[in-house]
């Protein structure tokens, strides 16, 4: 079989499993692995490539990006879960586990109040069973309690339950057995559409990539760093983004470039098809980009772009197509709707792929946790270019305003760009929500990359 390095598309449908039982630490990941590892054996069946990390597996099947671990993500970006509740231990860690799955779910809730998402949750609820009938009836009355607990959750948030299984397959390992359960897993989110693959052929007229994006809501936070930062990182300001954006939930990698840029990679230089954020793209190459994606998404382009030996861009602010997040919409989405004084130290190498955690070499995307709005690797890996031209004193100047709404520096093709966010070359310390850095619009280093965004309009909803 592939590595998952080589066939894992982060641009698909994304459906995290949750091991909701008695599954230590590395456990569920190793358990899932060995049931993938035995549908890979299986002619016919719709497992690409698989690939573990820790505790955390990830797998590429005919149109799902999965994701499973035996530890717990928020579901607040989430829309379908699958809830596995392993029954084959104490009476005592199944209602544990049944609680933390009813925690998680409250947890969506309230994302989802304060989003304001009209988005529903699915899930379904695997229970794995002990193997002996003797266990599996001393345990009985313990899981029939639990799951009337979690079901009345489920109910009091209004969440879709799509089906419900029993099985014994973890225990027994049965190729037979596994199969057969993932099967119900897998096509029952087949028989809700999920099982798509996007079309981005040249004779497509439209494209739609909205699962490959998060939306972030508007509001209001506090942007730079505490009082000991560096003079163009403070002071700490407030700052209103007044309108609601989508993001793409990882920097953009070079198979999606390669992809989108493939009339212009005459021009370009031709990159390996991989699953890392694509680097050594100039300001310019990147703002390019956006106005390619916008076209075979038949939204307006963001770039009026004129060629010279220094390329001329005008921003259209105004425009619904893809374009650069700016300087305080890339901090705002990396924040993840948490307040910054709980964000002033440098994240810990568990979530951010720094000098000290990277062995000094990009990463495929994805691999460590999302923040809570669902996007990845917005610290470390890769640096990310932002639409803003860097100043020093933009900050102080904020300052003197009681709020600045919906701020950019921006003056079409002078001066040196934001660039933020920190990379693998990077020490911790540097790699923090509030670092800046600048760099010249036509230089590239093996360190940028980028993300974009676009607006919420009514055509994008």
């Amino acid at each position: 079989m592939n590595s998952m390095l080589d066939t894992f598309d982060p641009f698909t449908p994304h459906i995290h499993l949750l091991s909701l039982g008695g599954i230590r630490v590395h456990e569920g990941a190793w358990t899932a692995f060995e049931i993938l590892k035995t549908l890979s054996e299986e002619p016919g069946d719709e497992l690409i490539a698989y690939h573990q990390i820790e505790s955390r597996l990830y797998a590429q099947f005919n149109g799902i990006r999965l994701t499973w671990e035996s530890s717990l993500l928020g579901l607040s970006h989430a829309q379908h879960a699958c809830i596995l509740v392993d029954a084959r231990y104490s009476p005592d860690w199944i209602e544990r586990s049944v609680q933390r799955a009813i925690d998680e779910l409250f947890i969506w809730h309230k994302a989802k109040q304060r989003q304001q998402k009209a988005e529903e949750l699915s899930v379904f609820i695997w229970v794995e069973l002990p193997h002996h009938p003797q266990e599996k009836n001393k345990q009985k009355s313990h899981i029939s309690r639990a799951l009337i607990q979690l079901n009345r959750t489920i109910q009091l948030l209004d969440i879709q339950v799509l089906d419900s299984i029993e099985s014994i397959c973890l225990s027994t390992h049965d190729p037979k057995d596994i199969k057969h359960y993932w099967s119900q897993i897998y096509y029952t989110f087949s028989n809700l559409g999920m099982i798509e693959h996007l079309d981005l052929s040249e004779e497509s007229e439209q494209v739609e990539y909205i699962d490959a994006f998060v939306l972030v809501p508007s509001g209001t936070f506090y942007q730079g760093g505490p009082r000991l930062a560096p003079s163009p990182e403070k002071p700490r300001h407030q700052v209103k983004l007044s309108n609601d954006f989508w993001v793409s939930q990882t920097p953009i990698t070079k198979r999606f470039w390669t992809i989108i840029m493939a009339d212009e990679l005459e021009r370009l230089e031709v990159l390996e098809v991989g699953d890392e954020p694509v680097v050594d793209i100039t300001w310019f190459a990147a703002v390019r980009f956006c106005n390619c994606l916008s076209l075979k998404a038949n939204l307006d382009p963001a770039y009026i772009i004129e060629d010279h030996d220094l390329p001329k861009v005008e921003f259209k602010r105004q425009a619904d197509g893809y374009r650069l997040l700016t300087e305080s919409e890339w901090e705002y989405a990396t924040l993840g709707g948490f307040s910054t004084s709980l964000t002033t130290a440098p994240p810990p190498p568990a979530i951010a792929w720094t000098q000290e955690r990277s062995q000094l070499a990009i990463h495929p995307v994805a691999q460590l946790d999302p923040n809570a709005w669902g996007l990845y690797d917005c610290l470390g890996n890769v640096a990310e270019w932002c639409q803003d031209v860097y100043r020093n004193d933009v900050y102080a100047e904020r300052k003197k305003q009681r709020l600045s709404l919906d701020p950019c520096v921006y003056s079409g093709a002078e001066g040196e760009r934001v660039v933020r966010g920190g990379a693998f070359d990077r020490a911790s310390y540097l790699v923090n929500h509030y670092h800046r850095e600048a760099y010249h619009p036509k230089a590239s280093w093996s360190s940028v990359g980028f993300r974009v965004m676009r607006p919420q309009t009514d055509r994008s909803d």
